[in-house]
């Protein structure tokens, strides 16, 4: 999954860094790897 956006940069991730992805309902969290 490719995900990109402003908001993403703006909270500190940068382009090419490697996240898991948590979904639940109404809930997405996103976290780095490294």
């Amino acid at each position: 999954m490719k995900l990109c956006s402003d908001w993403l940069q703006n909270l500190g991730f940068q382009l090419g860094t490697r996240v898991t992805v948590t979904s639940m309902p109404h809930l997405l969290i996103i976290r780095t790897t490294e």
